[in-house]
């Protein structure tokens, strides 16, 4: 649980809207999260001002460190590894043609990833048909028998394989043979299984594409050590932006004053300026009310900070003589 207060609390919700307080560093899953939060809040009339400047900046923050450095561009889970692969042999995947080879968690995980990724054309196999069944309806695919799979081998562009089986389910002939049906099509092979689904010697295949969990792991393991660079990046950045966001806090806690201290000058010269235009009305002659005019106002705007620093005690005296100074510019020649 955490518990913040102060500027920290800023810089918790910086960090974890820009993904680098989360299990995998720089997911934008959270960032989604956040703002699903902040409209129910809103609906529900919880979400008051000063939460509404927070996340906003919060979310500008995220926008700005995606923008300026690759914490969420590189690859860390087998997933996203997976698709990373199948863009640099075919490039778009939207029209690839996926099969995932058993229905277990691995791959249920992969399916879900490459379903939000966009891509549509996706089937299920598995040895009990059942659960090829069910995972293939959560993603609106295909579903045959395991026994099938060496038949319909050629129809797919990626394969996809995860099982518990003790041999291979896949082996080289089989994928010889679809790779000729394919007329060489390349076909990308990925086996996420321990032991292994695919035969080693299929890799020997022209246009055979194989990748192990061991392949996809250096993958994950060199997105990472980016990831981790890069978000050294955005600590520099969130630390930019919290020091705006304070300024920014500061600026809006004076307007209430100035808004005031205006509104005591206008009092002051309204007052002052009734009595000058009595004066004239009544023969005075003008020079001189305006001499008055002048200094009636300027002695009502000096009055109040002259007693106060007459009056207060020596601590406060001198930081009330700074201020003047500074505020009106007294030590300039």
């Amino acid at each position: 649980i955490y518990k913040h207060s102060g500027e920290l609390v800023a810089k918790h919700a910086f960090r974890v809207a820009s993904g680098l307080d989360s299990m995998v560093l720089g997911e934008t899953q959270i960032l989604g999260q956040l703002k699903s939060a902040v409209r129910t809040a809103e609906l529900a009339g919880t979400l008051g001002p000063k939460l509404r400047q927070l996340f906003d900046a919060s979310f500008s923050v995220a926008k700005f460190v995606r923008t300026e450095t690759d914490v969420g561009a590189h690859s860390v889970s087998l997933a996203a590894a997976s698709v990373k692969v199948g863009e640099r042999i075919f490039g778009s995947l939207s029209n690839v043609n996926v099969l995932f080879v058993g229905a277990g968690e691995m791959n249920r995980i992969c399916a879900e990833y490459f379903v939000s990724y966009g891509i549509q054309n996706i089937s299920c196999s598995n040895r009990t048909l059942s659960r090829a069944k069910d995972l293939a309806e959560t993603l609106s695919g295909d579903y045959f028998p395991l026994s099938d799979v060496a038949h319909k081998l050629e129809k797919f562009d990626i394969v996809l394989s995860c099982t518990g089986s003790p041999i291979p389910v896949l082996g080289k002939r089989a994928i010889e043979k679809a790779i000729e049906a394919r007329r060489h099509k390349p076909i990308l092979l990925i086996d996420l299984a321990v032991p292994r689904d695919i035969e080693l010697e299929a890799s020997e295949l022209e246009d055979v594409f194989l990748y192990t969990v061991d392949d996809l792991g250096e993958i994950v393991n060199d997105g990472m050590r980016n990831r981790e660079g890069a978000a050294r990046e955005a600590e520099k950045i969130i630390v930019e932006r919290l020091v705006q966001f304070k300024s920014q806090l500061d600026r809006k806690k004076r307007i209430p004053v100035i808004k005031k201290f205006r509104k005591r000058g206008e009092l002051i010269v309204q007052i002052e300026l009734e009595k000058a235009l009595s004066s004239i009305a009544k023969g005075e002659r003008p020079e001189e009310v305006v001499k008055v005019l002048s200094r009636a106002i300027s002695n009502k705007f000096m009055d109040e900070p002259s007693r106060a620093l007459n009056n207060d005690s020596t601590g406060e005296k001198l930081s009330l003589s700074e201020a003047l100074e500074r505020l009106y510019g007294l030590n300039k020649n």
